[in-house]
């Protein structure tokens, strides 16, 4: 059945919903708002009390408000399946994101399906190298991942690193038997036993990278840059953005004050914080995926990102170029776990062995641009490439310091602090 609601909260990904009469969607069902006629789509996560629900974003929340309207679908999310899916990949929302076309599948399952039995599977097609058939989830951020994994099972999870050291504190992940995942040895040694993992049971590294600044050539004066205050400068109002995620947009003001990444001094936080708020002015918006958009559409001239997926952009225009400030930046690590709640722990391990085998690995690397530690990767790479501080950052060249896990108290100090800078 069919309903409406209406917003009533919104804190990140978190989009709480009202409905009238005491009838509300079933845990896992999707609801679509359209704030500005682009519809998106939302799960059902809890049941919260009265005649509210609590949902998480399957796409960006920045635009939705309260009071918006809110449609329940019936359903959960669907993925076709069938001939016609093989080799094609798709979005949480079932739709093909391989820009092979449309898919005409004859049959939908939902993403909360239990996986067959393999025996249940046709070993004679070829997925892969299991037969083993893989629906992914994206997330705009690691909070956004915390947030649904709390009530939703997943056999294979990418965080980064210090989300990875929340996950292991709070019990939420399963050690790795590594004898199922032999191709551990190929990942270079550099990025094992730090300091998120240091004994190096809940983790396979799968990219690493550093955060730095993405800006226009032909808008931005070479003058302006080399520092993160270019993110500051009334030159450039309405013209800049800021990260929509609390640990890097505040990661990103402690670097240029000059405090750690790691700071649990609530005043150094709050200077943080104020500074973000000083520049809301400057910022066109404070999003996630949008900067993806608007930076190559040339409706912004410069905003943070990650060094992978500046090699995106870049070529999308080559008029854009990337940076790493003098000041500092955040080196990252994301990597492959299994959650505790996994259900399908034997295709987990498989599929995590075949990422690190170096056909896949390779093409990996082709396809997201991110830095890889796989040394047959790196191996095959030629020397222009290997020296690119855009695929491959020095990270000697400037200060680097790796996200820990925060005590509960200073995250909740973070959400606050989020709240202020949002509002």
């Amino acid at each position: 059945m069919k309903r409406k609601g209406t917003v009533v909260q919104v804190t990140g990904p978190v989009v709480d919903v009202a409905f009238e009469g005491g009838s509300l969607p079933e845990i896992n069902e999707a609801l679509s708002v359209a704030p500005d006629g682009q519809v998106r789509m939302m799960e059902v996560a809890q049941h919260i009390g009265g005649d509210k629900v609590r949902c998480i974003m399957l796409s960006p929340s920045e635009g939705i408000g309260r009071g918006d309207e809110v449609l329940s679908t019936g359903r959960t999310i669907e993925a076709p399946v069938g001939e016609a899916t093989l080799g094609r990949m798709f979005n949480v929302l079932g739709q093909a994101i391989d820009e092979k076309g449309t898919v005409e599948a004859q049959e939908k399952w939902s993403i909360h399906r239990a996986p067959p039995a393999f025996a249940q599977q046709n070993p004679t097609t070829e997925i892969l190298e299991t037969g083993i058939k893989v629906i992914y989830n994206t997330f705009d951020s690691n909070e956004n991942l915390y947030s649904r994994i709390q009530t939703t099972s997943y056999d294979v999870i990418i965080p980064s690193d210090y989300a990875i050291s929340r996950f292991i504190d709070e019990d939420m992940l399963q050690p790795l038997n590594f004898d199922n995942i032999p191709n551990m040895k190929y990942i270079d040694e550099k990025y094992t036993h730090l300091d998120f993992d240091p004994e190096q049971k809940y983790s396979v590294p799968y990219t690493w990278g550093v955060v730095g600044i993405v800006y226009n050539t032909k808008y931005v004066d070479e003058a302006d840059t080399g520092s993160w205050d270019l993110l500051w400068n009334p030159k450039y109002a309405n013209r800049t953005a800021m990260f929509n995620n609390s640990r890097d947009a505040l990661g990103i003001a402690l670097m240029y004050l000059g405090y750690s990444l790691n700071t649990t001094d609530k005043d150094e936080l709050r200077e943080a914080a104020d500074l973000i708020i000083a520049g809301k002015p400057v910022y066109q918006g404070i999003w996630m995926d949008q900067i993806l958009e608007k930076l190559p559409a040339e409706e912004i001239v410069a905003a943070p990102y990650y060094n992978g997926d500046a090699v995106t952009m870049i070529d999308e225009n080559p008029d854009l170029a990337f940076y790493v400030p003098k000041e500092g930046t955040n080196l990252f690590v994301d990597a492959m776990c299994i959650p505790k709640n996994a259900k399908n722990v034997e295709g987990a391990e498989k599929f995590i062995n075949f990422m690190c085998s170096t056909e896949a690995a390779m093409a990996n690397w082709e396809y997201i641009g991110y830095s890889s530690p796989h040394t047959g990767v790196y191996e095959q790479l030629d020397e222009e490439t290997k020296s690119d501080p855009l695929y491959f950052p020095d990270t000697t060249a400037y200060p680097t310091e790796a996200y820990t896990n925060l005590p509960k108290e200073i995250s909740q100090y973070y959400n606050d602090l989020w709240v202020d800078i949002l509002t």
